[in-house]
């Protein structure tokens, strides 16, 4: 990368590195002016979802307007890698300063650092970003000695899910909080463990945790103590450090996040000023009980004891002495007060049957209103059509055959005793003449 410009400036010296990216010092050739500039690195730029977050962060950094923040003010691509441009701090990074010491610093020359640092972070955790890698390396001190938080590079806001290189947990193993170590939900108080780490090194010169003669993997030696071990007091390391200091730092690294200060600025005043205490909850108040000595609950038990003596002796006497009254002598009564005879017992009136209301039948209409009544015809029912089928013609029956007169005769043609020729005899004509049949035909009168 050195030679490459990004924009006017050129890239001369490298910085640094750290987990995703390298960071260089760019030059405008024109003016003089200087920069940083943090470049992806090709293994990171390969993964989509880094280069997305890592152009995502520096939008983010941007709106962080803080004198003691060094944010990103633009990205930019350098040879398809994405690049954040931030100011230059000329000055000196607080881990060099620690290895050039090689000696736990004054604490007059840790508070400034505080001073600066606290209230800058205090200001991203106001606009819900979370620097997640709070480490030396990431403090710079200016040559006026002024203190900038740099390299937001992992800064994530609170409702992202934390990303890194390769899938890995972010930060430096020294300064990482358990909960981010773990994998858990953070936020502010993250980065005030990892301060606290940061503090202790500066007042003791060493690291909290360390692996120190144990074989093997270095990195999750030391985030394992962070996660089961409970540290040293600075105190025990260095005895010049004030009590309060030593109760802020150990507060600083306690295990649970809600036993921690709540915020940055809790943790400055704690610092600065001895006295200072968060306001307590209110205890919950217990009754207060009288304890009573072994002497006490004699004389109370004796007390006691007599009074039950004293109370079954009065109940002897008045069974022994005392007469029960006369039951006599206290039911009569003077001569002037004649005694009241009982009232005798009336007798109960009879219970009266209450029988079950009836309701009324309606009042039959009068004449007058029948006469009123109007009748509304019922309406003729539908009756279905019936197919009228044609009847066929009767046949008249066929007429009577001609009757056969038989033929005259000389002796039948005289008349008979109705004065009529003889004709056929009729059985009919016999009965209303009343008259007997004959054999041979003639009809004789009875």
């Amino acid at each position: 990368m050195k030679g490459q410009y990004v924009k006017q400036f050129r890239l001369e010296t490298k910085l640094g590195e750290d987990g995703i990216g390298e960071v260089w010092k760019g030059v405008d050739p024109s003016t003089g002016t200087c920069i940083a500039v943090k470049v992806l690195l090709k293994e990171a730029a390969e993964i989509p979802e880094i280069v997305a977050r890592f152009v995502s962060e520096a939008g983010g950094q941007t709106s962080l307007a803080h004198p003691n923040i060094a944010a990103a003010r633009d990205c930019v691509y350098v040879e398809g890698r994405p690049c954040i441009v931030m100011p230059l701090i000329e000055g000196e990074r607080l881990d060099q300063i620690l290895f050039r010491l090689q000696a736990p610093m004054a604490l007059e020359d840790a508070l400034p650092i505080c001073r600066d640092v606290l209230p800058a972070l205090a200001y991203a955790h106001a606009q819900k970003i979370v620097h997640r890698d709070v480490k030396p390396s990431n403090i710079m001190i200016d040559r006026a000695g002024s203190a900038y938080i740099i390299d937001f590079g992992i800064a994530m806001t609170q409702s992202e899910q934390h990303l890194t290189r390769f899938g890995k947990a972010g930060g430096a193993p020294h300064y990482m909080s358990p909960e981010q170590i773990s994998g858990s939900k953070v936020d502010e108080r993250s980065d005030i463990y990892s301060f606290g780490c940061v503090l202790y090194e500066m007042l003791t010169g060493a690291h909290v945790f360390d692996a120190e003669g144990a074989p093997g993997d270095v990195s999750f030696q030391v985030k394992n103590r962070h996660l089961r071990e409970v540290p040293r007091h600075p105190k025990e390391r260095n005895t010049a450090i004030p009590e309060h200091v030593d109760t802020v730092v150990m507060r600083c690294l306690e295990k649970e996040p809600s036993r921690r200060f709540a915020s940055c600025e809790d943790l400055l005043r704690a610092i600065q000023d001895p006295t200072w205490s968060e306001r307590p909850e209110p205890a919950a108040t217990i009754p207060a009980t009288r304890v009573r000595s072994r002497g006490q609950f004699r004389v109370v038990a004796a007390i006691a004891a007599a009074a039950l003596l004293a109370a079954g002796g009065i109940l002897g006497y008045q069974k022994m002495f005392v007469k029960p009254p006369n039951k006599e002598v206290a039911d009569y009564t003077p001569p002037s007060q004649p005694k009241k005879s009982p009232e005798p017992p009336q007798p109960k009136p009879p219970a009266i049957e209450t029988l079950p209301a009836q309701t009324p039948e309606p009042p039959k209409p009068g004449p007058a209103a029948q006469a009123r009544k109007i009748v509304h015809p019922k309406p003729p029912r539908p009756t279905k059509a019936v197919k009228s089928v044609p009847r066929a013609a009767p046949v008249p029956p066929p007429p009577p055959p001609p009757m056969e007169t038989p033929p005259a005769t000389a002796s039948n043609d005289k008349p008979t005793a109705f004065g009529s020729p003889k004709r056929p005899v009729r059985y009919r004509d016999a009965v209303d003449a009343k008259a007997a049949v004959t054999v041979d035909g003639n009809i004789l009168p009875r």
